[in-house]
């Protein structure tokens, strides 16, 4: 995950194996976790939309936080992509 330090400041997407798709700016890549600031952390089942639409919704709305900070376990996730690469 340390391949991720040139994001580190940036808002960023990661998608995760499970229902789980988490928004914010990344503050650390570490060896084992993801430390993301000013988060949204969204379980999808909570909503009609999908994936895709969260998260296209996010870029074009803007990120909806509620976490002040979140850790999220490196073999969880699926992707990474920068917020400002999501194609609206």
């Amino acid at each position: 995950m340390e391949k991720l330090n040139g994001f580190v400041g940036k808002t960023i997407v990661v998608d995760t194996d499970a229902r789980w798709v988490y928004i914010g700016t990344l503050k650390q890549a570490g060896k084992d976790f993801l430390i993301l600031e000013n988060a949204d952390a969204h379980d999808l089942q909570d909503t009609i939309s999908t994936r895709e639409e969260y998260v296209r919704s996010s870029r074009m709305n803007g990120v909806v936080v509620n976490r002040k900070e979140v850790w999220i376990k490196e073999s969880k996730i699926v992707g990474v992509s920068l917020l400002e690469d999501v194609i609206p």
